[in-house]
């Protein structure tokens, strides 16, 4: 499940969601309508609560690790933005893939090879300096380029490179901005 509701009835009325009277109608993703885009975020989302968890509660943090490899791999097979795939129903509200939180939360190197080979052809190219709920490819730079400070994985510089010019941009008055 991937969204519900109308956005555009949704927009119309702002109100608690217990109040709402407009239907409520669930979208998914899936192999024919594929959403790889959202599917990458909530593997993401499932790793970063795995790593909050590997301490407190093992079991758990494992059973998220588990569905984060699944739903990365569906994101990865079946590759199509949701906003295409369901672009009646969430354009022009939500229209707009980090293996990295994955990586860390299990230690698997695959991951880190998926980011090396893929990365070019996910934006590692674009200087994005606006990190926003639909465009997280600042963030994800920035914990990128810890791959190279800390472990100087060559492979990860040009992350380096785009993390220092987006702090430049965040600091007012830096001359060392380079965009």
């Amino acid at each position: 499940m991937v969204h519900v509701g109308d956005p555009n009835k949704d927009h119309q009325c702002w109100e608690r969601p217990e109040d709402m009277d407009t239907p409520r109608n669930v979208y998914k993703v899936s192999i024919q309508s594929p959403g790889s885009d959202v599917a990458a975020e909530a593997a993401a989302a499932l790793a970063a609560a795995s790593i909050v968890f590997q301490d407190s509660d093992p079991s758990y943090s494992t059973k998220l690790l588990q569905t984060v490899m699944e739903v990365f791999d569906f994101a990865d097979r079946y590759k199509g933005s949701y906003s295409n795939s369901l672009n009646l129903v969430v354009c022009p509200f939500y229209c707009s893939y980090s293996g990295y939180r994955i990586h860390k939360a299990s230690q698997n190197a695959s991951y880190l090879a998926y980011i090396q080979s893929n990365g070019h052809t996910s934006g590692a190219d674009d200087d994005s300096y606006f990190f926003s709920w639909d465009d997280k490819r600042p963030g994800t730079k920035v914990l990128l380029s810890k791959g190279f400070l800390e472990k100087n994985i060559q492979e990860f510089q040009l992350y380096r490179a785009h993390t220092d010019n987006y702090m430049c941009y965040l600091i007012p008055g830096s001359s060392n901005f380079q965009a």
